[in-house]
């Protein structure tokens, strides 16, 4: 809890948060630190059949997407 708060802080980020994939490829975010008013989303559960299909090398090779404005980077919901 604190790692994740100290880097949101010393990053001067929105959200910092540390996710654990299961055996079957989903996961959970299991540690997260978020600016006041802002959704949480700790403990929710996320299955990306894209990390099935290989991409989860990308996660393990520290592949990290970092992205300026979520609001113009074309992402669903």
């Amino acid at each position: 809890r604190i790692t994740v708060e100290e880097v949101r802080e010393a990053l001067n980020l929105d959200r910092v948060a540390i996710f654990r994939f299961n055996a079957n490829w989903n996961g959970t975010f299991i540690q997260e630190s978020v600016t006041p008013g802002l959704p949480k989303i700790l403990s929710v559960t996320v299955s990306n059949p894209g990390f099935e299909a290989g991409y989860i090398e990308q996660y393990r090779n520290s592949c990290i997407r970092a992205i300026d404005d979520i609001y113009q980077a074309d992402l669903t919901d």
